[in-house]
């Protein structure tokens, strides 16, 4: 159980990143949305500049996205059947909570910015911001898997890792440094970007779906070595 004080602690980081998403959404709305095009992109190719436009209000939807997001990471360790375990990892999971609506709302200033000229559109920029997005994404995803605790919402969810504690343990220690080091390779990949978008983008992709097939697999392994 925490004490007062961590509970309090954490009443205000929850208010702290309420506002923040409201003020994202309130200054995208009052400033970004009315100076925006009528038409603006939704929809960046690998080897292309922006092949699909969309009138602007869907923009909005992607600029409120944060909300329902934020309320989805406050429910889970409360609804989640382990959301003891949460107390243990409580720390990563409240930067996972930050992390994931924050990115969200940085995310949804892409097209505005895009459409105003403030952003280049074509294929090499956007191609280097997923890139870079996806591997810090990975690189910090690795960095606290070895930290979380078995439960049904965070982490890698296989049939293996969810039937044995000892299993879940032993697959976040391996999963972490697989996953960094796809992070890293597709960091090394971003310079190639101007010159190959296509290839760079699917070296990337490969990378992430490797990790997770070689952490998927070891899972298996695993449980399979506790004699089951």
């Amino acid at each position: 159980m925490m004490s007062s004080k961590p509970k309090r602690l954490e009443r205000v980081f929850w208010v702290v990143l309420l506002v923040a998403i409201l003020v994202h959404l309130a200054v995208y709305l009052l400033v970004a949305y009315p100076a925006m095009p009528e038409m603006v992109p939704i929809h960046w190719s690998v080897g292309d500049a922006a092949g699909e436009w969309s009138p602007k209000w869907v923009t909005i939807i992607t600029a409120a996205l944060p909300l329902p997001i934020l309320l989805l990471v406050f429910l889970v360790p409360r609804i989640d059947p382990k959301g003891r375990n949460f107390d243990h990892f409580r720390s990563v999971y409240l930067g996972v909570s930050a992390a994931i609506p924050l990115v969200t709302a940085a995310i949804s200033w892409t097209m505005p910015f895009i459409a105003l000229g403030v952003m280049p559109a074509d294929r090499t920029f956007v191609t280097t911001l997923i890139l870079l997005c996806a591997a810090m994404l990975m690189i910090a995803f690795g960095n606290y898997l070895p930290r979380v605790r078995p439960n049904y919402m965070l982490g890698v969810q296989t049939p293996w890792t969810l039937a044995s504690e000892a299993t879940w343990r032993r697959t976040h220690r391996f999963a972490g440094p697989v996953f960094m080091t796809a992070g890293v390779a597709m960091l090394v990949v971003i310079p190639f970007s101007a010159i190959a978008p296509t290839v760079s983008f699917w070296i990337a992709m490969s990378a992430l779906f490797a990790a997770i097939v070689i952490v998927c697999a070891y899972s298996y392994v695993a449980w399979r070595r506790e004699g089951r």
